[in-house]
């Protein structure tokens, strides 16, 4: 019984991310690399922003099919050293519902999860 509930949830997953990437191009989406908490983020950008400002963010999660739209105050902004005109911005999410945490905090936990496995460091099986 356990077996034929697994593949009937991994046949429903399979079906539901093909009806939501539906007319979705994820390729004409720009992507960024972030450091994502569940109370936040951080991100290099070229757009001026200030402490203090809120911003409207979408969040995307490509591999899940899941895309989320948050607000955050802006924490810092300070300048890269690199040379660039670019400058990273912390931002706190502000008014997250629960659910929207709660998937952050599953997709952390499932990135860290991947991360070791491809360390080698832990056999999940």
């Amino acid at each position: 019984m356990g077996t034929f509930l697994e593949v009937t949830t991994n046949k429903i997953d399979a079906i539901a991310k093909t009806i939501a990437s539906h007319g979705v191009e994820f390729d004409d989406i720009k992507t960024q690399e972030i450091n994502l908490s569940e109370g936040g983020l951080s991100f290099d950008t070229h757009r001026q922003v200030s402490s203090g400002e809120y911003l409207a963010l979408k969040l995307v999660f490509q591999e899940a099919c899941i895309g989320l739209l948050l607000y955050g105050k802006v924490l810092y902004s300070t300048a890269n050293e690199d040379g660039s005109d670019s400058s990273n911005v912390g931002i706190q999410f502000c008014r997250m519902p629960e659910s929207s945490r709660m998937i952050i905090a599953r997709h952390i936990i499932a990135l860290q999860s991947k991360e070791l496995q491809l360390q080698g460091n832990i056999d999940l099986d």
